[in-house]
């Protein structure tokens, strides 16, 4: 008998019951149902955007009202600029009745003001006759126009000074001014507002002084709280900067009196409509210009709601942005009914869906079980034992392919655990820390870019050992071991991989055999040359770079076989020296005698180093290179520091600079500062 699909079972059991009764239902009626109620939403935001406009310009108006009574006054006669202590009288009644102004000032060109203003809890009443100190005396009056005997303070007041001053002089007539701070201090009890100001001239058209009635932030902020605009529901109005004029949640100025912007708010959906506000602009016509983008969504307190924003214009000098917030349960609620039935009655399919479809998934449920099992045995690492699945067509071919695949797997977890023990083999081979050497402070490092690498840099104490001593071995010195001293050796095999790793063991070794026996590097490298040329086939071939620093006679000999040469920073004169020599690199050309080169006159504190190319061929993202260059201008800012923090430097600046990007070559250097 053919065995069935699985697909054909998937679909018969699971796919068909499930979509048709269940998702198409919920589709439809969760989709009407929610374009119904956000068109709801966006009405009422748009709608609840006009009212705020609406009112806030008539709140505004009680401002404008106020200015014009007092223009009227003095142009009348009734007040009189020359008698500025007569004015407190009207101006405590109008204060009084008209809770929208904090503020009623009159100013004058020469320094003489008066004003009165709700503020510090109090009605407060100032009188200056002149800029200068102690010219403006401050005073509580009562309700009942009750002086108090002695002033609250004596103080410097220049009303020519003060922003409200400037904006009506500069706009030759009434205008609103932008939000600026009432009082003198910036300080925690700072009150910020904006003032309606107008040039008071005489008949002559000559400017007698300028008069403001100022409206103060904080009670902005008030009157936006009583304007019903749905449960839960907020109002921010911003300058055209996105800086907080009013707000009916978090505070609009910081504890130390700084105006806050829309960003900066301690509500949290002020913050979430911040982007959304700073992209509604005025048209020329002073109204705003809303894209359908600048009307979104946001998440408030884990609420989805929906913002509004629009610019309002309600007088000449104020050019503010309005956002509306309005919570989704405000707007949602039939919806949600709905929407609730609605998922009942997929609940109900589904489950009737499933009781059917129960009998079927039992065919499905059996192979994985079986295949779950099986994947359990890979992870306890048993490959050998078959997969067998005959429920479907397709699961016998699933069967057949993992079978195949735990043979390929099983191989895979051998060479891994093969490489990870030549890791550590061969990472053996490299110092466990550089040695303590007199007048040397010795440093290096080895990254390989796969499991094992051709990179090696080792430290050799060519010290011949004292005669006599318990355990020592004798070393031949020859014509050029004049002195003895610390051997910095830096190696690089063609490619890397555990066939570049062998080849560096069988250099490390034959290199650590010939160094106890001379001095001379020249030699060494010849020797290393000859054995080598028979182990390196097919095209291989290793470059190094060898340094024997003598710190006692402050100098060092060098020979490098196809490397680049070290690098010799002298601070004394904050300048590398220019090697040159070397020879071909080693298992290129048999017999080849290499020679070795002095570095005489070395200064304190100078620094020789030598790396692979994996530093200086390093690319990033972009392809660039790190270039030796880079490498140099670390060892140069860092030299008066010790060669662990200058190998430090190294790793970090590479590592920096390649990125996301992956090292495709080992990074090997080695350290030698003289000290």
């Amino acid at each position: 008998m053919r065995s069935v699909s699985i697909r054909q079972l998937a679909a018969a059991s699971v796919v068909t019951p499930v979509v048709a009764v269940a998702g198409i239902l919920l589709l439809l009626i969760w989709g009407s149902t929610t374009r119904t109620a956000e068109a709801l939403g966006r009405t009422m935001t748009e709608h609840a955007g006009a009212m705020v406009g609406d009112n806030v310009r008539a709140y505004l108006s009680d401002a404008v009202r106020v200015s014009d009574l007092y223009a009227r006054r003095i142009e009348d006669g009734t007040l009189s600029t020359s008698d500025l202590d007569a004015w407190r009288g009207p101006m405590l009644q109008d204060l009084v009745t008209s809770p929208g102004v904090a503020s009623i000032c009159f100013g004058e060109a020469d320094g003489r003001a008066v004003y009165l203003q709700r503020a510090n809890g109090r009605i407060e009443y100032g009188l200056g006759v002149g800029p200068g100190e102690n010219q403006c005396r401050e005073f509580e009056v009562s309700a009942g126009g009750v002086v108090s005997a002695e002033p609250l303070r004596v103080y410097r007041y220049d009303p020519v000074a003060r922003p409200w001053y400037a904006a009506a002089v500069d706009a030759g007539q009434a205008t609103w001014t932008p939000v600026y701070f009432w009082f003198a201090t910036h300080g925690g009890d700072a009150e910020t507002g904006a003032g309606y100001a107008r040039p008071v001239l005489d008949a002559d058209g000559t400017l007698l002084g300028v008069l403001t009635i100022d409206v103060t932030l904080s009670d902005l902020s008030a009157f936006l709280e009583d304007i019903p605009i749905g449960e839960g529901g907020n109002l921010f109005l911003t300058d055209a900067n996105g800086v907080l004029v009013a707000a009916t949640e978090g505070a609009v100025t910081s504890e130390d009196g700084q105006r806050l912007a829309l960003a900066d708010s301690s509500s949290r959906a002020a913050r979430q409509v911040a982007t959304i506000a700073s992209r509604v602009r005025t048209g020329d016509d002073g109204a705003g210009v809303i894209a359908p983008s600048q009307s979104g969504r946001v998440r408030v307190a884990g609420e989805s709601a929906l913002v509004s924003i629009s610019a309002i214009t309600p007088f000449r000098g104020l050019d503010w942005r309005l956002a509306t917030v309005i919570p989704e349960s405000s707007f949602m609620g039939e919806a949600r009914t709905a929407q609730t039935r609605a998922l009942l009655i997929a609940i109900v399919a589904s489950i009737a869906a499933a009781l059917v479809a129960l009998r079927f998934s039992e065919r499905l449920v059996q192979p994985v079980l079986a295949l779950r099992a099986h994947m359990k045995r890979w992870s306890r690492g048993e490959y050998e034992t078959p997969l067998e699945l005959r429920a479907a067509r397709e699961l016998e071919d699933l069967s057949r392919d993992v079978n195949a695949a735990a043979l390929d797997l099983r191989n895979h977890v051998q060479v891994k655990a093969s490489l990870a023990l030549a890791n550590q083999v061969q990472h053996s081979l490299l110092p466990e820390h550089p040695p303590a050497v007199a007048g040397l402070d010795l440093a290096g490092n080895s990254t390989y870019c796969d499991e094992t690498g051709g990179d090696y840099y080792d430290f050799i104490d060519v010290h011949p050992a004292p005669a006599g001593a318990a355990g020592a071995t004798p070393q031949p010195v020859t014509e050029s071991d004049s002195k003895p001293g610390m051997m910095v050796v830096v190696g690089d095999v063609m490619g890397h991989g555990v066939a570049a790793a062998l080849l560096m063991a069988t250099a490390r070794a034959t290199l650590r055999l010939r160094a106890r026996t001379t001095a001379n590097l020249g030699r060494i490298l010849t020797d290393m040359n000859n054995v080598l040329a028979d182990d390196f086939q097919d095209g291989r071939f290793m470059t190094m770079a060898i340094a024997l620093i003598e710190p006692g006679a402050r100098r060092a000999r060098w020979a490098c076989a196809g490397h680049e040469s070290p690098l010799v920073y002298e601070p004394s004169t904050d300048a590398f020296r220019t090697l040159t020599g070397g020879d071909y690199p080693l298992g290129v050309v048999p017999g080849t005698e290499f020679r070795e080169y002095p570095i005489e006159g070395l200064s304190p504190g100078a620094i020789l180093a030598i790396g692979t190319d994996g530093i200086w061929e390093a690319k990033n993202e972009a392809g660039e290179m790190f270039g030796i260059e880079r490498l140099r201008e670390i060892i140069r800012r860092q030299a008066g520091h010790s060669a662990a923090q200058i190998a430090r430097t190294i790793d970090q600046e590479l590592e920096r600079f390649l990125g996301q990007a992956r090292a495709n070559d080992d990074v090997t250097y080695a350290i030698a500062k003289l000290v």
